[in-house]
């Protein structure tokens, strides 16, 4: 198991806390590289921010206003 193996839990489980699980759609259908590229890429995400920009969206009447928000 490499680092990204360990992480991949709770990247996932901060993500779909926020409405992004859908990143994740067909995981055991990737190959190991993709699935690594994925993960590394996905760590740089700041949550907080994402939540921030989710919320500006919903109060400007964009896109995510369409959804429910994202627990805190």
């Amino acid at each position: 198991m490499d680092q990204s193996d360990a992480a991949f839990p709770s990247l996932r489980a901060t993500l779909e806390q926020i409405g992004q699980g859908h990143l994740f759609a067909g995981w055991e259908r990737r190959p190991p590289a993709l699935r690594r590229r994925l993960i590394e890429s996905l760590a740089d995400l700041d949550p907080a921010r994402l939540r921030r920009l989710q919320e500006l969206l919903r109060r400007a009447g964009g896109p995510a206003a369409e959804r429910p928000a994202a627990p805190a």
